[in-house]
């Protein structure tokens, strides 16, 4: 059996992403920090950087999550796909918590750093958060 099969949130959205992505049944997705430390935006073309020396110096992965989720939400905030699906703060927080739910921390990193993959995780949760609407 699948670790995946494993998975049971709440939320049926979060089950079909966490089928595709989530690899371990043991997570907890932290709640989003309102906070805004080591975390710099570039306003002029809003780039949002990684203090990664901050992220090395972090010790447990709940708060490298909750520091990359900061991160991934303000970057989804500010993607054109965002703001061309009109996408809601609640739909934001729903795609950060998708994103937020891989277990493999610097995988998360990674969609962090590349727009693509971000993009792609966008898209991904976009069709999902359509389906469960219908």
């Amino acid at each position: 059996m699948n670790a995946n099969q494993n998975l049971n949130y709440e939320n049926s959205i979060l089950n079909k992403f966490a089928q595709n992505h989530v690899k371990n049944d043991n997570l907890n997705v932290p709640k989003q920090q309102q906070t805004q430390t080591h975390v710099h935006s570039d306003l002029e073309n809003d780039k949002i950087e990684i203090d990664l020396d901050y992220l090395n110096n972090v010790d447990d992965n709940e708060s490298k999550r909750e520091y990359l989720g900061e991160i991934i939400f303000k970057k989804i905030e500010n993607h054109p796909l965002a703001q061309k699906y009109e996408f809601s703060i609640n739909k934001i927080g729903k795609t950060t918590g998708m994103i937020l739910a891989i277990d493999d921390i610097n995988y998360i990193l990674d969609i962090c750093r590349n727009e693509d993959n971000l993009a792609a995780y966008i898209n991904e949760a976009h069709e999902l958060l359509k389906e469960s609407e219908n």
